[in-house]
This record gives structure tokens, sequence and C-alpha cells, in this order.
């Protein structure tokens, strides 16, 4: 079903998007040109009180280009002064074909605009970027490493930042796990953690006056444990659970670093049955290829309807409102033949212009292509 964004509300917050980006702080440069040398000028023609002014004019006019020039040359070093690379630790992970290493980092941003970097394994075979909101830190993994002697270098639009060994001294937990530690989800807000972890991060999300999501630790695990998402104390009470993490050590518990990692294999599903979501309560059926369902309040129902008689056509009839819930067969169309079929059907809001493609919801028959066989023969449209 298509909800189509073309209320009051939606075309303020497309205005607002566009005014978001329109003054995201662009900085323009304007560069000042010098005047070529001609030999031809009259070099001994004296200047009037208007040239004189206008000379005065142009030289700050460069001046003022330069200043704009330094600053913002200022501003970029300054960004750059702002971010930190800093080595966490190391882990092993334990594969068929042996062991390989893998390098944690953390990206610090102490400047206020959010900024995207890049880095680089000083080895030249593998490279990222990672994105840092400003006053904040993003932590990322660099995988594969043949050994712990490796650098890697941060950079921000071509220009070498810092470049940092890996943390060879700090062993983060080993991507190994005995036999029967597992994580299991028991339903949408619950899972199971088998094994001995010192900390268990999980990660939840949730749909209030606003969507959001949180992550945190929720305690260790002693052998068996049965975990709610309830127990992350931020947390509302329809919150999703989508991932748990289990750590062998708690002082170490930056995400994807963990023993175990397991995402909520039911994550659409969970999502449709804990988020209140106003779309499903107001929609369009397709019950078959001449009856439809609309659920909903709505001053106007347009269809879309084809036939194949004694000549191919269409026409696209108007039902009135509906108020609750009502379903509709062909013979309630007008001008729709009997052995029509309905291709389409859009709902429309009181005040709202009765033209195809602005209405409140628009949904096709998903089983078009089948009822035109069926009815016709062959697929006219």
């Amino acid at each position: 079903m298509t909800r189509l964004p073309h209320s009051r509300r939606d075309y303020l917050l497309a205005l607002g998007a566009t005014g978001a980006v329109a003054g995201s702080g662009a900085i323009v440069l304007s560069s000042a040109s010098s005047d070529d040398d001609d030999d031809e000028t009259d070099a001994d023609e004296p200047l009037t009180e208007a040239d004189d002014n206008d000379d005065n004019a142009d030289q700050k006019n460069k001046t003022d280009d330069h200043a704009d020039h330094e600053e913002t040359d200022g501003d970029d070093a300054d960004a750059m002064d702002e971010l930190e690379l800093e080595a966490i630790g190391y882990r092993t992970t334990e594969a068929e074909t042996g062991s390989t290493l893998d390098a944690a980092f953390r990206v610090h941003n102490h400047g206020k605009p959010d900024v995207t970097v890049e880095w680089s394994v000083t080895d030249g075979k593998r490279s990222g970027s990672v994105s840092v909101a400003a006053k904040d830190a993003t932590s990322f993994w660099v995988r594969g490493l043949e050994d712990a002697k490796a650098a890697v270098t941060l950079s921000h639009d071509g220009t070498e930042i810092a470049t940092k060994k890996v943390d060879s001294k700090t062993e983060l937990d080993r991507k190994t796990k005995p036999k029967g530690e597992r994580i299991e989800f028991i339903d949408c807000q619950t899972v199971r953690v088998v094994g001995d972890f010192e900390e268990v991060v999980i990660e939840a999300s949730f749909d209030g006056d606003d969507f959001g999501n949180v992550r945190g630790p929720v305690g260790p695990v002693d052998g068996e444990r049965t975990i709610h998402v309830s127990e992350l104390e931020s947390a509302p009470e329809n919150s999703r659970l989508d991932a748990a993490e289990a750590f062998r050590d708690a002082s170490n518990t930056i995400p994807g670093g963990g023993a175990i990692r397991v995402a909520n294999p039911e994550l659409v599903e969970c999502g449709k049955e804990l988020f209140d979501e106003p779309e499903d309560e107001e929609f369009i059926e397709f019950i078959d290829c001449q009856t439809v369902r609309i659920v909903g309040n709505f001053a106007e129902v347009r269809f879309e309807v084809v036939f194949n008689g004694e000549g191919i056509g269409n026409v696209m009839p108007f039902i009135g409102p509906v108020e609750g819930e009502r379903t509709v067969s062909i013979d309630e169309l007008e001008d729709a033949p009997t052995g029509s079929i309905i291709l389409e059907a859009e709902a429309y809001r009181e005040g709202t212009p009765t033209i195809a493609g602005f209405g409140e919801l628009r949904e096709t028959n998903p089983d078009s292509k089948q009822c035109q066989e069926e009815f016709f023969g062959e697929v006219i449209a």
C-alpha cells in the first residue's frame, strides 16, 4: 500500500527538510583576480577622484576575499585539530585456515560539526570510512590483519590527521566460544544466553512520540540467564529487542567486539507486533479481481477499472465517502461493464483534489496480470 505524502503536515516536513539542506552551512569561496597589464594603456593620463575611489574599493574587495580564503583554510585546520584517533585493542579469530587478527580503533570528534573521515591500513590492502557526530566518538574494526605490527592512518578530505599502531597489549574478547555457548531469541522482547560472560549488552528500538533506539549493559551471565528488554533501564515498555551481545571482558564492550552477537531474526515481524503504526488502522485491500475493501474515514474513493468487451477500455468511477469500513464490488461502479476488473483504488481526505496520485492511500491490484488473463484471456493493461 502506498501512503501518499500530500497532507499539509507532509508538505511542511518536506519543506523543512529542503530548508535544512539549503541552510547547511555551505562555504562559498570568492576568488579575487588581478587585471593583466595592458601595454597600450596611457600611463600618463591622470586619475580622477572617482577612479581613485574605484581603485580603493577594488583593493578592499581583494583584501576581503583573501581574508575569506584564510578564514576557510583556518576552519578546515581547526576541524582536523578536533579529531583524534585512538587504538583500543585487538582480538584473534579462529578459522579453519588458522587465526586472524582484528584490531579496534576509535575516532573522537571534539568539534561542533559532524564529520566523515577515512581510514586506511598502512599496507594499502584495506580502507574504509566512519561518520562521527559532534562531540562524540565512534569505534570501528579493521579485520583480517596479518600481525599486530600494522598501523592505521586517519584522514579527512585527503589530508592525513593521525597514524596509530594496533594496540597489541590490550586483548579484547576472542571470537571463539566453547561448545554450547549461545544466544537464543525466545520472543520479540526476550533472549536466553547460555555460557559464562562478564557482561551482556542488548540493543532495543521503540516507537513512542518518536522512533528511537537504545543500547546498554544488563549484567553478567553465569551458566544460563533469560533476559527481558525491560531490564534495560532506558527502554520503554513497548521496546523491541533488536540484538544481544555477550562479552567475556566487561571493560571492553564496544559494538561487535563480543564473543557472541545475535540479531533478532524476526525484526520486521516484531516491529509490526509491538509498534503502533497508524498505517495499519487504515488500508485498502483487494479481496479478488472485482472486489475491494476500504478501511478508514475518507471523503472520496476513486477506482480504475479496465474491460475488454467490444473493445478495450477503462473508466475511473468514484463511490463517495467511506466511514469506518466499506466493501465495494464491480457491480457498484458506474459505467463499469460486468466483466471488468479493478486495477487500482485510491482514497482521498476531505478537501484534497480527487486527482490520481493526490490521495491519502493508493493500492494497486497485486494480481492484476492473473486477473486479466482469467477475464480477458490476455494482459491488456
